[in-house]
């Protein structure tokens, strides 16, 4: 399966089945009914209500909702639902430049379907997936676009090697 064909896939996924995640009043993602129903087992955490999924009433700041995912974790990947432990945090948000309305173990990500990385997904479609013109290669735009990746120092293409390199000059 092509790069493309995974974007494809992905975007065109049907999110009506799904509850939305809820954090503050504001949508940050999706879960499938069968992985709420797991969720919903922590009542001391999580609170199912009106065709959504949310953090209880007592956890209202990031800190707290962090503590109380990393509390869980273990226990979640555990159930076979979700992915493993990965030991990496990542910050649940609904922009970029917004805070963090919590940290959650990175394998937790994708299962709970959170909106960065839906969003990530619309941003390639936007950029990547167009119809091609029928006089054009449609990877013309992405060969052009790695033609104007600049290079820092220190970087080389892959396979230019330089004659005086530092292997080369042992003495």
């Amino acid at each position: 399966m092509s790069f493309f064909d995974h974007v494809r896939r992905r975007n065109a996924r049907d999110l009506a089945g799904y509850l939305p995640f809820m954090i503050d009043g504001d949508r940050l993602g999706f879960v499938t009914p069968s992985r709420a129903a797991i969720l919903a087992r922590y009542l001391d955490i999580f609170a199912v209500q009106a065709g959504q999924i949310g953090f209880a009433y007592d956890l209202i700041s990031a800190e707290q909702r962090t503590v109380a995912m990393a509390s869980i974790a273990a226990d979640l990947a555990v159930s076979g639902a979700f992915f493993k432990i990965k030991g990496e945090p990542y910050a649940v948000k609904n922009s970029w430049h917004e805070r963090a309305r919590l940290q959650i173990n990175r394998g937790l990500g994708p299962w709970l379907w959170i909106s960065r990385l839906r969003r990530s997904y619309q941003w390639l479609r936007a950029q990547s997936i167009r119809p091609a013109p029928v006089d054009r290669d449609p990877l013309d735009d992405v060969q052009r676009r790695a033609q104007q990746i600049r290079q820092y120092g220190g970087r080389r293409p892959a396979g230019a090697l330089r004659s005086d390199s530092q292997r080369d000059q042992r003495v």
